[in-house]
């Protein structure tokens, strides 16, 4: 899939790559900005939840699932690492039929 030039992309750091490799969420907006992209960095993400689902608690997952969504809801499409990608989103759809209630 090509992303369209005029598409609005939001860029999701983990908390992993904020708190250690935080070089590495740079480098991912500057080359998404040399690209020529429209990028949005929303300033209320959180860690995507996965460590408490995997953890057991997806009770507790579920507000921080629902921060991704509202943050990400307004974007075309959300650019970050894709084994973080894998994770989260597999965290989110796996509990996506608790975050519609």
């Amino acid at each position: 899939m090509k992303a369209n030039i005029n598409s609005k992309v939001g860029l999701f750091i983990p908390c992993y790559i904020d708190q250690f490799y935080p070089q590495v969420g740079v480098a991912t907006l500057e080359l998404l900005i040399k690209l020529g992209l429209d990028v949005g960095y929303p300033l209320k993400q959180t860690c995507c939840g996965q460590p408490l689902a995997n953890g057991g608690s997806e009770n507790d997952a579920i507000p921080i699932h629902l921060n991704f969504v509202n943050n990400f809801s307004d974007f075309d499409y959300v650019v970050s690492l894709p084994e973080v990608v894998y994770i989260m989103s597999g965290s989110i759809t796996t509990f996506w039929n608790k975050l519609m209630k």
